[in-house]
């Protein structure tokens, strides 16, 4: 009777050990679709869990695909594709569906994405924020909505979208967005737009490549705004110029970049001898 016992006890053990569904063991493969499992206490966590492991797939497919998207062009940019992707805005972006789910001693689920639709999603997603900051040319104002941060996230999800669907569009407006993100990059600036006037009634003809930096800052009241300023002369002293320039308006940041730039053009004709 003992033994008895013990074997009844041994197979209501590993029953209660392996409730998970048959169909949680199986392997899913399809090539208009991505397929992913996860677990978890309930069925929120099951999801987050799966959603986690379909994020894990693209990543890796990326890195593994790499070299598929060669075919579209010998662009140097192509080779920020190498890079691992993040796939966090999984949740956000796709549309997923639950294909299967269960619950024994704990939440079971399968989900899976639609390659090209997930794709679709995410370019019209993209096309319409990347529209948005193409219409801003004011380089406080692109500062000020982060621009730059949105162009990052933009690159990310069409990186994510080619993969899922290698399509010459979604290729194209992910270069569109890579050369928006040099635009809208804070480092220096090479056209200067505001000191253009100075070098054009210059009798001496002189040519000048400019180059700036802007910074701001919010201390109390005041809006803050510093530029760091370049000009290299093309002539034959090819000598360089460096400023620091400054102001601050209560008002908003733009009107201490305003001020700031009228400081710089001072200090130009006084420093840099224009």
């Amino acid at each position: 009777m003992r033994v008895i016992g013990f074997f009844s006890l041994i197979i209501f053990l590993i029953g209660c050990a392996t409730t998970a569904p048959k169909w949680y063991y199986k392997s899913y493969l399809d090539p208009n679709y991505i397929y992913a499992k996860g677990e978890g206490n309930n069925k929120e966590e099951a999801i987050k869990s799966a959603l986690s492991n379909l994020a894990s797939q693209i990543e890796v497919k990326i890195s593994s695909n790499f070299e598929s998207y060669k075919s579209y062009s010998n662009d140097k940019n192509i080779r920020f594709l190498q890079k691992r992707v993040s796939a966090k805005s999984l949740i956000d972006i796709y549309n997923y569906e639950i294909v299967k789910e269960a619950k024994g001693d704990k939440f079971y689920v399968l989900v899976r994405i639609n390659k090209k639709r997930s794709a679709d999603a995410i370019y019209d997603k993209s096309l319409v924020a990347l529209n948005e900051i193409e219409k801003i040319d004011d380089k406080v104002k692109l500062w000020e909505i982060r621009a730059d941060k949105k162009l990052e996230n933009i690159i990310r999800d069409l990186k994510v979208a080619l993969l899922l669907d290698n399509n010459p569009k979604i290729y194209d407006l992910l270069q569109r967005a890579i050369a928006d993100k040099k635009r809208v990059s804070f480092g220096f600036d090479v056209r200067c737009k505001e000191f253009e006037d100075l070098f054009k009634i210059d009798k001496r003809g002189i040519k000048v490549i400019c180059k700036k930096r802007v910074k701001k800052d919010k201390i109390a009241r005041y809006y803050l705004v510093e530029i760091d300023l370049k000009l290299i002369f093309k002539d034959k002293t090819k000598k360089v110029c460096s400023l620091k320039c400054a102001a601050k308006s209560v008002v908003d940041f733009k009107s201490a970049y305003e001020f700031a730039i009228k400081e710089c053009k001072e200090a130009i004709r006084s420093e840099c001898g224009i």
